[in-house]
């Protein structure tokens, strides 16, 4: 058997407790799944991979709307509101849009005196999944993202798992948002 240079190549996909074999290879246009002016609720940052995302979602034909979780005062959240705004001015105007603040700075407080240093990182985006995802239960918002969902972000992924259980229904857009040569399986 030979592994880089093998006789015969097979395709298998593994969905829950089936293998499928791939029969054919559809190319699509910048990946999939494509939206569908579905409503999108964007954790914006103020950070560029968040700017970066909701663009990708914006793009891909969605109606983003903005979750901010304020940490760093009232110039932290008036720059991020301008982003937001530049994004929607320049790429969604025709859509009416939200832009939630929440104030996390009690929550990061709380954070910083109860929590290991080492899980702060952590335990900060598993505690704005859970809100995001009862803010996207109340909004007619189908899923959410960030720059880390969109395969954007600078940071490490190692850890967004445990973030898409704490968050249940936010964090249902994989990097195939992303802007790139997408394929579709046929499974045979």
């Amino acid at each position: 058997m030979q592994l880089k240079n093998p006789d015969i190549t097979v395709k298998i996909e593994i969905e829950h407790d089936k293998m499928l074999f791939i029969k054919v290879r559809h190319d699509g246009m910048d990946g999939f799944p494509m939206s569908t002016q579905e409503d999108v609720l964007s954790l914006i940052s103020g950070e560029f991979d968040a700017g970066v995302a909701s663009y990708e979602f914006i793009r891909r034909g969605s109606r983003v709307h903005y979750l901010f979780f304020n940490m760093g005062g009232r110039t932290h959240e008036i720059g991020t509101k301008q982003m937001a705004y530049e994004l929607w001015e320049r790429y969604s105007s025709s859509h009416k849009v939200r832009f939630t603040t929440v104030d996390f700075e009690p929550v990061v407080g709380e954070i910083l005196t109860k929590i290991d240093d080492g899980q702060m990182g952590v335990v900060l985006k598993r505690m704005m999944m859970r809100v995001a995802s009862v803010i996207a239960q109340k909004k007619p918002h189908r899923s959410g993202g960030n720059g880390r969902s969109l395969g954007v972000s600078g940071k490490p992924n190692a850890h967004q798992p445990c973030h898409d259980r704490q968050g249940r229904r936010c964090a249902g857009v994989t990097p195939a948002h992303h802007q790139r040569q997408g394929e579709h399986h046929c499974h045979g």
